[in-house]
């Protein structure tokens, strides 16, 4: 099989959405499946970058952040989130939207995954360690 003919599994290969019968065989399927991968990604960006806002807000003077570096620390997502839209949209037409999707929800969790082996900090528990 050459490289041109293979088919990637799990890639989109017909889309007729206008069609009942495909749309009975394969494309609400594929669509529900979509859908749902779309909104899980969005709902935990989304709420990292509200929660993010509400805990700076609520950083005391012990951290010691004054309202200017509060104001940093809560714009530099949305100032991010704005220049990376144009590449965003590319990288979806090219990997495609689910792939993108995933891969894009998933680099803020590796990233903090790294940094806690970096610094050798164990990942909180709900058992209290013994005393």
């Amino acid at each position: 099989m050459s490289g041109d003919t293979a088919v990637r599994r799990g890639w989109i290969q017909e889309w007729d959405p206008e069609d009942r019968a495909f749309w009975e065989r394969t494309g609400r399927r594929t669509a529900n499946r979509n859908l749902v991968f779309s909104v899980l990604s969005e709902h935990i960006g989304f709420s990292i970058w509200s929660l993010w806002s509400v805990m700076v807000l609520f950083m005391g003077p012990k951290y010691g952040i004054d309202p200017a570096g509060k104001f940093f620390l809560v714009a530099m997502p949305t100032l991010v989130g704005a220049f990376v839209r144009i590449p965003y949209t590319v990288a979806v037409a090219r990997f495609g939207g689910r792939n993108w999707t995933v891969v894009s929800a998933a680099a803020p969790a590796a990233a903090r995954t790294g940094r806690r082996v970096r610094d050798g900090v164990r990942p909180p528990t709900l058992i209290p360690p013994p005393s």
